[in-house]
């Protein structure tokens, strides 16, 4: 009768973390997509930080995501962009810690943790990202876009 209580609050925890749990996965629709409100809210958030400085009527609907590269720890990473943004077409690679990654415009890949966006060289210094990841990321944008990596 004596462990009852701890009982008792080890089923709470235990539950909470359950219900903790199940409302992430709701929102994942597996490994190659973003899940419809993680969506919309990374939406949300490049349309207050970066379209509205150029079009005050945007709504998410003028924002788009390219590519999703997948999710490392709590850090997604994606090409986004909206319809009012002007990206120079000009093959722009950056080499973080010996992992090159191109891209064919000035819209970089980017790195979005708590509502807000990373350059990839910021992620992987903040730690957000791993060498590993950054090998993983590369491997997704070559096959994506094997055009840029033709020699």
């Amino acid at each position: 009768m004596k462990n009852l209580p701890l009982l008792f609050v080890s089923l709470v925890l235990l539950t909470a973390a359950a219900v903790v749990a199940m409302a992430i996965l709701s929102d994942q629709s597996g490994g190659d997509t973003l899940g419809p409100k993680t969506e919309a809210k990374m939406k949300q958030d490049y349309l207050e930080s970066h379209t509205w400085q150029f079009q005050a009527d945007a709504t998410i609907d003028d924002v788009f995501v390219q590519n999703y590269y997948g999710t490392y720890g709590d850090c997604a990473v994606v090409i986004i962009y909206d319809g009012f943004s002007a990206y120079l077409t000009v093959i722009t690679s950056e080499t973080i810690d010996g992992i090159t990654i191109t891209t064919s415009d000035s819209n970089t890949i980017r790195a979005w943790k708590n509502g807000e966006f990373y350059s990839l060289q910021d992620a992987y210094d903040l730690g957000f990202l791993t060498k590993s990841d950054l090998k993983k990321i590369s491997e997704k944008h070559k096959a994506a876009h094997p055009f840029l990596y033709e020699s």
